[in-house]
């Protein structure tokens, strides 16, 4: 009785398949990944965080040198103005967002109203007046 010689290149062949596959996953994982931190990065470019979407969109398309230098850009942004100038377009855009929904509308004229009455109980200029004239 003979025996078959051919099983070490079937399981080579097989080793390869599975190898081969697994990369396959492997890739997709990471190119599902870019495709969603692209979908991120024009979510946050629509409500204002320009820097991060920059940051996102850098690693959407592989260029980790440009991430590198948008993450140090923010970092520098950051340590000269603060955080407040990263949020300030953001901010303005959910303000205007939940201002054109009538109950939230409400909740937020109240608000301003409490701090412009706090600003006039301290003795500050009411900021919604207009501002003074130059006498010529």
């Amino acid at each position: 009785m003979m025996t078959w010689v051919g099983w070490p290149y079937v399981a080579i062949g097989l080793g390869v398949l599975v190898g081969v596959l697994l990369l396959l996953a492997l890739y997709n994982r990471r190119e599902q990944r870019r495709y969603r931190a692209r979908d991120l990065a024009d979510i946050l470019a629509e409500w204002g965080l320009k820097r991060l979407a920059n940051i996102f969109a850098a690693y959407s398309v592989g260029d980790y040198s440009g991430l590198v230098a948008e993450i140090h850009r923010l970092h520098e942004l950051l340590t000269k103005e603060g955080l407040p100038s990263v949020f300030k377009e953001m901010s303005r855009k959910v303000f205007l967002h939940f201002v054109a929904v009538p109950e939230d509308r409400a909740w937020y004229q109240e608000q301003i109203a409490a701090v412009e009455a706090k600003a006039l109980k301290r003795g500050a200029v009411n900021p919604s007046a207009p501002p003074p004239t130059a006498a010529p």
